[in-house]
């Protein structure tokens, strides 16, 4: 009797531990993709909140560079009015500093180069975050776990891009390659 009553309790301790760990697994999957799916949220705001600042870095730059441009074409201007006569005398004179610069144009150009990268960066990471998440939905067992407890995949923020390249996409084909301005 005494055999029996080990080799039951040996029985039960096991289904116990077998229970708990699976338990333990069911909740460590939960909370594991509740995870995942707030990153994908968080990472969309972080996309938009990116986003918005390219914008606002490009145009205040922009604004900044046709403002000097505008100030230098009008001081040139009233340096060369009236004086038409003697424009080599204003080429030999000490005027101040008229030549436009291009440190303001390659401000610009790499302002724009540098928010587009980050800018890339933020939706590659979104993209790779909802990638995850679908991945916990496609693998076993997490998807049957994921799948009991009436869980879906993340929806995934659309990814913002350009007319062009969603014409692209859609046709597999690349045909305009002129590159005049």
């Amino acid at each position: 009797m005494n055999k029996i009553l080990v080799g039951l309790s040996a029985v039960v301790l096991i289904c116990i531990v077998i229970g708990i760990s699976l338990v333990s697994y069911m909740l460590g999957t939960l909370n594991l993709e509740a995870s995942s799916r707030n990153k994908v949220v968080a990472q969309a705001k972080v996309v938009e909140s990116h986003f918005d600042k390219m914008w606002k870095v490009i145009q205040q730059k922009t604004q900044i560079t046709k403002a000097s441009a505008d100030h230098q074409k009008d001081l040139v201007k009233t340096l060369v009015e009236g004086r038409a006569a003697s424009f080599i005398k204003i080429i030999s004179e000490s005027n101040p500093q008229v030549a436009f610069s291009l440190e303001q144009f390659n401000s610009l150009s790499n302002s724009i180069e540098a928010q587009r990268e980050g800018f890339f960066r933020e939706q590659e990471e979104m993209i790779d975050i909802g990638r995850e998440n679908h991945l916990m939905f496609d693998q076993q067992p997490s998807g049957v776990v994921l799948a009991l407890f009436g869980r879906e995949k993340a929806e995934l923020p659309e990814i913002i891009s350009s007319s062009t390249t969603k014409e692209v996409i859609e046709s597999g084909k690349e045909d305009n390659i002129d590159l005049s301005l």
